[in-house]
């Protein structure tokens, strides 16, 4: 009982990060806006980059003419970063990403009590040989402590690929 507990608690972790992407995703455009040629092409791997300062390395990819198609976020347990990595490229190829910026960063700990029943059969003959069943049903109780995380990634692709010449922004 102990192991299926278990076994149902790490299945809904793991299933919380794949949707956790796509469930909070936010799209800055339209899909399709751009010509087909800008997204992720079928079959094409898209680029991930793990950061320790989301905002500071989204400033230096977007002046490489990255445009960002949308922004995801959610605050989960501690994933492995395996499964981070397979979520956001499964995630980044249905939104045709071509590179991906995210981050992980400790929020905080979550402790809780949970109790879990048991029924116990019993039977027994009494006196004047008739059979009798009975249950009884117990609990045990569980502790658990988890640390929880924010989530965040950019996706983005490069728009223009060759600049031959830039003109400088005239503020009027």
């Amino acid at each position: 009982m102990k192991k299926m507990l278990i076994m149902c608690l790490f299945a809904i972790f793991f299933v919380g990060c794949a949707s956790g992407f796509k469930s909070f995703y936010n799209p800055w455009f339209n899909e399709n806006y751009f010509p087909q040629e800008a997204y992720l092409k079928e079959g094409e791997e898209p680029v991930l980059m793990k950061t320790s300062d989301l905002d500071a390395k989204y400033r230096e990819v977007t002046s490489r003419w990255y445009w960002c198609i949308g922004y995801s976020g959610f605050n989960g347990p501690n994933y492995s970063e395996n499964a981070v990595y397979r979520s956001i490229a499964n995630f980044s190829k249905e939104v045709k990403a071509k590179v991906v910026i995210w981050s992980k960063s400790y929020t905080d700990t979550r402790n809780g009590v949970f109790s879990s029943p048991q029924t116990h059969y019993h039977s027994y003959v009494d006196a004047y040989g008739m059979g009798h069943t009975y249950t009884t049903t117990s609990y045990s109780t569980y502790s658990y402590s988890i640390d929880r995380y924010d989530y965040s990634a950019y996706f983005l692709f490069r728009f223009l690929k060759n600049i031959e010449c830039c003109m400088p922004l005239v503020l009027l």
